[in-house]
């Protein structure tokens, strides 16, 4: 039988299974592989085909199953789930790389040595640093971009403070805060920095201070008591001070504090205090007392006075119009006139002076008895820079270093001479300043020291004679 589709079918036997038969009348070319089983049905030759089955055979009954999809469901599913996974470490690796370069470019200040520099090294400095190591907490300093807590050693932005004890030794104090918050002061005895400044002694144990407050503070003698006064703003940004004599020898809290009076607590605010022991008091020329400045909430820089034949009672004074009690002021007396250097509402560096000398004649020239605007200094100054004053003016200007100038003459009369650098290195940004010219009695001429912080854990102490010459350095302990 010949089927309609042409193909030649030939008989099948056991024999001829697995052997191609080509009739002689068609080309070998031509001849598509095809037997027929013994019941004269199609079968395909399981060993013939190793791909698809010749063209023609698509339709026949016995084609083969197709595959089942549930393995290639399941194949799918894995897929996914492997995409996923992908995914999700991919945005994770990108979010920890973020993190980590935020936090780098917050804290890249190299740690402190583990030795202190050698005392009075003639040398450049250490090197400083713009970003205050630590971790961030949520103390306002306008200082710096990122207000950050130090974990060791002294207070980022810690203010600072120098006072000439009065006691008749060769010491030198110098207040700090300590990076848990509490106020130490340490000792420059015998021309060498004691190593106790942590010990019980040395901490004033007030609490509820504010992070990175300013720190102003004087000693005078009043009744044959020797008392040392330390100003200082609470964390309320009140004005709060403790004190100190020689007849109970313990840190008792002043009285200033029951008066409420507000003030900035950001870190370099003005906070600035002298003794007068003639002109501050109720009746000048014949009565002593403290006269205060503080940056006030509302940006301008107050007055506040202390008789000491009072009765305990602090006063509020003048307010300096146009001036930035964001930035640090220096108050220095000498005779019945007193010198305010500080900030103007430009940023520029000015100076303010009373004669407290009533008795004197009042003229347009010198007014007496009122504060008196004087010429401002050619000077860059960074906004919101500290100040302090010791027969100089220190200050940071515009590019971070600590410069000085020196003003000459007084009241109406002042001018600025050329400010000079005291180190070539920068110091941190919105660091405090004090300073202090040391008059020790028997171990060595006067000297100009200058402190500062280059990290935010450290102090700096620069120090060169008071006549001149080359400016050294060295370290202050500030414990772990």
């Amino acid at each position: 039988m010949v089927p309609d589709d042409g193909l030649q079918v030939v008989p099948f036997s056991d024999a001829t299974y697995g052997k191609e038969v080509v009739p002689h009348e068609q080309s070998s070319a031509t001849q598509k592989q095809i037997v027929v089983a013994k019941e004269e049905k199609e079968a395909i030759d399981p060993l013939a085909f190793h791909g698809e089955p010749p063209v023609g055979l698509s339709n026949i009954h016995n084609q083969p199953q197709k595959p089942s999809r549930k393995p290639r469901l399941l194949a799918i599913i894995i897929i996914l789930v492997v995409i996923a996974i992908a995914v999700i470490a991919a945005v994770v690796t990108v979010i920890e790389v973020r993190n980590r370069q935020s936090a780098q470019s917050q804290s890249v200040a190299p740690n402190l040595p583990t030795t202190p520099a050698p005392t009075m090294t003639s040398s450049a400095g250490p090197s400083p640093s713009n970003t205050p190591i630590g971790v961030e907490n949520n103390a306002t300093n306008s200082n710096s971009s990122s207000p950050l807590l130090s974990t060791y050693g002294a207070f980022n932005s810690s203010g600072l403070l120098t006072m000439d004890p009065s006691d008749g030794t060769d010491q030198l104090l110098l207040f700090w805060q300590h990076y848990n918050g509490d106020l130490i002061f340490s000792q420059l005895l015998n021309n060498a920095w004691q190593t106790s400044a942590l010990g019980s002694g040395n901490i004033l144990g007030v609490q509820g201070v504010a992070n990175g407050t300013s720190l102003g503070g004087t000693s005078y003698v009043l009744n044959n008591v020797l008392t040392w006064s330390v100003f200082y703003i609470d964390n309320t940004s009140t004005i709060q001070n403790v004190y100190k004599n020689n007849l109970t020898n313990a840190w008792t809290t002043g009285s200033i504090g029951s008066q409420n009076f507000k003030a900035s607590s950001q870190p370099g605010a003005a906070l600035s205090v002298y003794w007068s022991a003639l002109w501050a008091g109720s009746i000048p020329g014949q009565s002593g007392g403290l006269v205060l400045f503080a940056g006030g909430l509302d940006g301008l820089v107050h007055e506040y006075t202390w008789s000491a034949d009072g009765n305990d009672t602090w006063n509020r004074g003048f307010i300096f119009p146009s001036t930035n009690g964001f930035a640090g002021a220096a108050s220095w007396p000498g005779g019945g006139t007193t010198n305010l250097y500080l900030q103007n509402s430009a940023n520029a560096l000015e100076v303010w002076w009373k004669d407290f000398n009533t008795e004197q004649t009042n003229t347009s020239t010198h007014p007496v008895g009122i504060w008196n605007r004087g010429p401002a200094a050619v000077v860059q100054v960074r906004t919101n820079s500290s100040m302090a004053f010791s027969n100089n003016l220190y200050f940071q200007e515009s590019s971070n270093q600590i410069l000085g100038i020196a003003p000459n003459g007084s009241a109406e009369n002042l001018s600025w001479g050329p400010a000079f650098v005291v180190t070539a290195q920068s110091a941190m940004l919105g660091t405090s300043i004090a300073c202090q010219t040391f008059f020790p009695s028997t171990t060595g001429p006067s000297g100009i020291h200058v402190y500062f912080q280059t990290n935010g854990t450290d102090i700096i102490e620069y120090i060169r004679g008071q006549e001149g010459g080359q400016w050294a350095f060295d370290d202050i302990p500030t414990g772990g």
